[in-house]
């Protein structure tokens, strides 16, 4: 029966001790009970620690240790599509009509808001509200007129250069619109981002993107799309003919890898 006691009590130091350390080492935020409050993965000590936001029960195995309340939702399943929550601080960052530069997608969320804005490293910054990452995002399955003029053949007629220029313009203006009208969770000029990966270009995220307009969700390359401001394309030789006169969007042929 003491031994018992004595396990008892040792358990409970363990779970104290551990709420400690996680509160001052990693610099988390605990309530007067030391209770964990973030709400994703850290590791320590070589394991996964997962844990949530309310008062927390201490749980381990071979590979990971629990500190958990309820059900684990943070913990899902590996078939779920990745989503990211990201905003744009300048809207003229928003390059063209199929690329944003500088957007800060959140990578870690705070329950409890810090009291100030680092740089913790180049792309890596901690906003009073998580940790963002800093970088550029390729729409993903469209392909927009170009507006930079080292991009568009030299060799093309002016006037065929203008015209691509002046729907790059207008591809650019329309995206801008879509974002700067979108809110998520409050936040303005913010944007959902799906299924990330590495693109082609260093530095660049190919990814799905979508805005939100008063709750409803807006698919950005579909909605490009049906105005006519880009054509799917999947990779390969682009072959839409964005300086002609009179676009045909009914002959759109797409290459692919």
């Amino acid at each position: 029966m003491m031994k018992s006691v004595h396990r008892r009590i040792s358990f409970i130091v363990v779970q104290f001790l551990i709420g400690i350390f996680l509160c001052s080492a990693l610099l988390v935020g605990c309530d007067t009970g030391n209770t964990l409050i973030l709400s994703e993965s850290d590791e320590i000590f070589g394991k996964n620690v997962y844990f949530n936001d309310e008062k927390c029960s201490y749980t381990s195995d071979d590979e990971n240790v629990y500190i958990t309340c309820g059900p684990l939702a943070q913990i899902e399943s590996d078939t779920e599509p990745l989503v990211y929550n990201a905003f744009i601080e300048d809207i003229e960052t928003v390059y063209d009509g199929d690329t944003i530069q500088d957007v800060l997608v959140l990578l870690h969320k705070f329950n409890r808001p810090q009291t100030e804005n680092l740089s913790l490293w180049p792309g890596v910054q901690r906003y009073t509200d998580g940790i963002y990452s800093l970088t550029d995002i390729r729409i993903r399955g469209i392909d927009a007129p170009e507006l930079t003029w080292s991009q568009i053949p030299a060799s093309l007629p002016q006037e065929k250069r203008q015209r691509i220029y002046n729907r790059g313009v207008a591809a650019r203006d329309f995206l801008r619109n879509l974002i700067e009208k979108s809110s998520v969770e409050g936040a303005l000029q913010a944007i959902e981002i799906r299924n990330p990966d590495f693109g082609t270009w260093a530095g660049r995220i190919v990814a799905d993107v979508f805005c939100y307009h008063e709750g409803k969700k807006i698919n950005v390359a579909e909605a490009l799309i049906e105005a006519h401001h880009a054509v799917a394309y999947d990779g390969g030789t682009k072959t839409f003919d964005w300086g002609a006169e009179v676009l045909d969007f009914d002959d759109v042929v797409e290459e692919k890898e």
